[in-house]
């Protein structure tokens, strides 16, 4: 719920508030773990290396995942604006909620997957203060994934 109040505050924010969007930024990174909970949040980026930068530049991430129920839940809030998107001819706020199943958990290392459409893998580490996204058609993280249709987020 504090997660769909943060989303929902950043697009007010960008509708109302915002005359000149070059000058937004998303909430600074962080992770953390309260009780059985970690949180995420930050903006995702494409490290230098990757070969697809699909992701607007304007954009907010939190994802909450929990020890008790192994489930991970990332909100997105991505705004695409003419400048970045030339075949757009007005601004776009675009919000995604995304579950995932968490498949690895130990100590404070947490790997979630979403699957069957295309395999994205979520990987955050609470003692490195890192998180990762990785995007590829199947069998993600493995080197028998293609490397044309592989892409690697990281949360700053």
């Amino acid at each position: 719920m504090l997660k769909n109040i943060i989303a929902l505050m950043f697009a007010a924010f960008l509708v109302y508030g915002c005359s000149d969007l070059d000058k937004v930024s998303s909430p600074s990174k962080s992770i953390k773990k309260i009780d059985t909970i970690v949180y995420a949040e930050g903006r995702w980026n494409p490290p230098p290396e990757a070969k697809i930068k699909f992701i607007a530049k304007i954009n907010s991430v939190s994802i909450a995942c929990d020890n008790r129920t192994m489930i991970c839940e990332e909100i997105q809030s991505f705004v695409y604006t003419p400048k970045n998107e030339p075949q757009l001819n007005k601004y776009l706020l675009y919000n995604l909620k995304t579950t995932y199943t968490v498949s690895y958990w130990v100590d404070d290392l947490i790997r979630a997957r979403k699957t069957p459409v295309a395999d994205v893998l979520i990987t955050i580490s609470v003692k490195d203060k890192f998180a990762e996204k990785i995007y590829c058609e199947t069998k993600c993280g493995e080197e028998a994934a293609p490397g044309s249709i592989y892409n690697k987020l990281v949360l700053e």
